[in-house]
């Protein structure tokens, strides 16, 4: 996915973290959140990498992280190969 999607999604009321690489939407976890919706949103606007962040929690929560992945993040302009399960129309 494209870095300006990523930021896009958070215009369009998203919540998209990127961390490592990837890019996971943590718009349904925002709820259940034990530091807060605010917490993940903070992350979110800044657009920060929060590869560091998710070395931080469980690895019962970074399990439940990686089922909130969507994609792989990749430059602005670059388009998303066929075989890597991401594609922005």
């Amino acid at each position: 996915m494209p870095a300006c999607a990523v930021a896009r999604q958070r215009d369009a009321g998203l919540c998209y973290l990127t961390a490592g690489g990837w890019v996971y939407d943590a718009t349904p976890f925002l709820a259940a959140h034990p530091g807060g919706a605010r917490a993940i949103r903070n992350r979110a606007i800044a657009g920060a990498d929060c590869e560091q962040d998710m070395r931080f929690h469980s690895a019962a929560a970074r399990a439940r992280w990686r089922r909130l992945r969507i994609g792989q993040l990749v430059a602005c302009g670059v388009v998303p190969s066929p075989t890597s399960g991401c594609a922005v129309m």
